[in-house]
């Protein structure tokens, strides 16, 4: 916990925010130096959900490939999760989540969600201009503070940071 004693809130009630915030500026000079990816085109990460042992829904995270988004390199990646067997009678999902990440700071640059959950349904398209302090989901114009990350961006961006972790 020493790393944390500069901070302004007690080691106990460190929020995610203020971790995320941590982590993230510690480890960017660290992915934008670093040329390693952990990751190929190609990749598909296979993922099961059950529910009292009956598999309910199976995802799966791919690096579908290289794309370019206003002259800058992107990673294409989808997130797409279904339900199978009896959940999909119960509760129905079918969603799809595509982004492009830069290639350098693994930042999205645009997500496109395609949402099917039971009854509700829901379709975004988010774009995030690299280096500014909006962004433009659909038709709505907001601010933003600092470089975000969507979960989906998060994952990979984790996987390229190197933490070393010292063991006494």
């Amino acid at each position: 916990w020493e790393c944390f004693k500069d901070l302004s809130i007690p080691r106990w009630k460190l929020d995610i925010n203020a971790l995320m915030k941590l982590i993230y500026s510690f480890s960017l000079p660290i992915l934008l130096l670093s040329e390693s990816i952990p990751f190929q085109i190609g990749e598909i990460l296979h993922y099961q959900a059950s529910f009292a042992k009956v598999n309910a829904a199976v995802a799966q995270l791919k690096v579908v490939g290289l794309d370019t988004i206003e002259n800058t390199p992107v990673y294409h990646v989808q997130f797409s999760a279904k339900t199978k067997g009896v959940m999909n009678y119960v509760f129905p999902i079918e969603d799809q989540i595509d982004l492009w990440i830069d290639k350098k700071s693994l930042l999205p640059l645009r997500i496109h969600s395609k949402i099917k959950e039971g009854k509700f349904r829901k379709q975004d398209d988010i774009f995030i201009p690299k280096d500014s302090n909006y962004l433009v989901s659909n038709s709505d114009t907001l601010n933003i503070n600092e470089p975000i990350h969507s979960p989906y961006s998060l994952f990979y961006y984790i996987r390229k940071s190197n933490f070393n972790v010292n063991k006494k």
